[in-house]
């Protein structure tokens, strides 16, 4: 059987650091101006070092709310620019951001958070009742809260390769969901080995509708695409719309799961 070493492919700078904190610096240092995040309706865009401003203010935020490194960070909300400035935060602050599936019911929130073991939630106002429903205690920051602070003189939390990403719970289908530890380490080996097998230009294109809970979205568009690739990420917060978004945004990278792509033929 034919292998392939990813070593042997060229790969862009930020796909040579030894964590996704680095790789996004670099990234951002490399495309400041570049568009990074917008929604789809153009409430709100953000270019690389708008992200990277935002991100850094709400990290020192996060470190007054006593977030600190290998804490526990949960992210309720739909596809939009505000999940990458939580995410990023949390990440640069050395925490573990996961996210919560929008159809969870309050019973599953309890026992996300009891088994994560977060004292911090970001959400927003449709998913507040079943957050308090869930009897949340922590500190809760409405997604409004997340953009515009003074980040000047926060220098991001020094984060190691084997330290966990993020965590990913499963479904559930054999019984309680178990959490998933993702290491930096073992994101990057992903997207290294991606980049070997199905190489792709940097500075491309590509549309987040899929939920944030599921490692497709958090990896396809997120840890690959933005941090390491330098795509300009489009949100798409009711993925029921996603097939009308596409010929604006022209992805240059696109999947889907099956249900998607029968829409997209039967709409062609």
């Amino acid at each position: 059987m034919a292998t392939i070493d990813a070593r042997s492919v060229e790969l862009p700078p930020a796909l040579e650091s030894a964590t996704l904190c680095d790789a996004f610096s670099i990234t951002a240092s490399e495309r400041p101006d570049q568009p990074a995040v917008r929604s789809s309706d153009g409430r709100l865009a953000l270019t690389f070092s708008e992200l990277d401003r935002h991100a850094r203010g709400f990290a020192a935020k996060l470190a007054e709310l006593g977030v600190g490194h290998g804490d526990t960070v949960g992210i309720m909300l739909v596809n939009r620019p505000e999940f990458f400035v939580a995410d990023l935060a949390a990440m640069q602050r050395g925490a573990i951001p996961f996210s919560i599936y929008n159809t969870s019911a309050p019973e599953q929130i309890t026992y996300l958070f009891g088994n994560a073991g977060n004292r911090v939630v970001v959400t927003e106002e449709a998913f507040l009742p079943m957050i308090e429903a869930a009897g949340f205690d922590g500190t809760v920051v409405m997604v409004d809260d997340v953009m515009g602070l003074d980040g000047d003189g926060f220098e991001p939390e020094k984060v190691k390769p084997d330290d966990v990403l993020t965590l990913i719970y499963t479904s559930g289908t054999t019984g309680p969901p178990k959490g998933v530890q993702l290491t930096h380490r073992n994101l990057l080996t992903v997207i290294r080995g991606t980049c070997a097998l199905s190489p792709v230009d940097v500075g491309g294109r590509i549309v987040s509708f899929l939920p944030a809970a599921h490692i497709a979205d958090r990896w396809g568009t997120y840890y690959q695409g933005l941090c390491g690739l330098g795509f300009s990420v489009t949100t798409v917060e009711d993925p029921r719309t996603v097939i009308g978004v596409l010929p604006d945004v022209r992805p240059t990278v696109w999947g889907a799961v099956p249900r998607i792509w029968e829409k997209l033929k039967a709409g062609l």
